[in-house]
C-alpha cells in the first residue's frame, strides 16, 4: 500500500529525463489536459506528452506503443481463472478489453528489472484495471513469450497489457507512464516508514484505436464454446 507520495524537486526531474511539451504530432486534448494535471498535481516533475509510436526514455529503458486495439473480452471459465476479472466484465457488459501492444528496451549494460508503471484513463476519466487471463489469451495468440521482467541490454521486448474502457472513451484515452521507488520517509523520527517518490511521469495518446475481433479465437465467427459457461453455486 501507498503510504503517502512527495516529488523531488524540479532540478533533480530534469536530470533524469523528461521535460515540457508534446513530442507526438497526434497527442489530441484530452492527453494534454491530463499531461497538464499530473504535472501540477505533481510540482517540480513535468509531464511531457506522447503520440502512439514515439519513442519514451525513461530511468534506463525505452518505451514505445506499437499498436491499440478494442475487443471484447473473455470473461467465462476454463479461461478466465481468476472471479474477479469475470466478474468485472459479467459486470461492467459496456467495458471492452483495451489491447495495448508495445515494446520495452533496457539501455542498461547489463539485465535490469523493468521497474515502470503505467495507469489507463479513457476519456470519461475512468482509470482501467489490469486483466492477466485475458492478457494469456492475446500472447498465446500472438505466439510471443510472457512477459519478464527482468530484459537483457539492448533489446526490444515485446510488452502487452489488457486494460478495460468503453467504446465511448476509447477515442483519445491515454497512458500514464511513470517512475517511482520506495525510500525512507526523512519526516519519520524512527527512520522507519517508506514512503514513494515519483521522480519521472509521461502520458502518451493512445489515439484512434483499432476495433478487433473478441479477443478469445474461440468465439470468433459467432462460436460460443460449450464450455463458456460460469458454473452457479447450488444452495444449502
Amino acid at each position: 500500500m501507498r503510504n503517502a507520495t512527495i516529488v523531488v524537486t524540479a532540478a533533480l526531474a530534469l536530470a533524469c529525463g523528461g521535460g515540457g511539451g508534446g513530442f507526438g504530432s497526434s497527442v489530441g486534448p484530452y492527453a494534454t489536459s491530463m499531461g497538464e494535471h499530473y504535472a501540477n498535481e505533481n510540482p517540480g516533475i513535468p509531464c511531457p506528452t506522447y503520440a502512439l509510436g514515439d519513442e519514451i526514455e525513461m530511468n534506463g529503458f525505452s518505451f514505445r506503443i506499437d499498436e491499440v486495439i478494442v475487443a471484447d473480452a473473455e470473461k467465462s471459465l476454463p479461461w478466465i481463472a481468476n472471479s474477479t476479472e469475470r466478474k468485472h466484465f459479467e459486470r461492467n457488459e459496456k467495458d471492452k478489453a483495451l489491447i495495448i501492444v508495445a515494446s520495452a528496451r533496457n539501455n542498461n549494460p547489463v539485465k535490469s528489472r523493468f521497474n515502470l508503471s503505467v495507469n489507463t484513463f479513457g476519456t470519461d476519466g475512468e482509470q482501467g484495471s489490469w486483466w492477466a487471463y485475458n492478457e494469456k489469451l492475446v500472447v498465446a495468440e500472438r505466439g510471443v513469450d510472457e512477459w519478464d521482467s527482468n530484459l537483457p541490454p539492448n533489446k526490444w521486448m515485446p510488452w502487452i497489457g489488457i486494460s478495460n474502457l468503453t467504446d465511448e472513451a476509447a477515442d483519445g484515452s491515454i497512458l500514464r507512464l511513470y517512475h517511482t521507488e520506495k525510500e525512507y520517509d526523512p519526516t519519520d523520527p524512527r527512520g522507519r516508514r517508506k514512503i514513494t517518490v515519483l521522480y519521472e511521469q509521461a502520458v502518451i495518446d493512445l489515439g484512434t484505436p483499432t476495433r478487433g475481433p473478441h479477443i478469445n479465437p474461440e468465439r470468433r465467427d459467432g462460436n460460443v464454446p460449450a464450455a463458456a459457461t460460469t458454473p452457479t453455486r447450488r444452495r444449502k
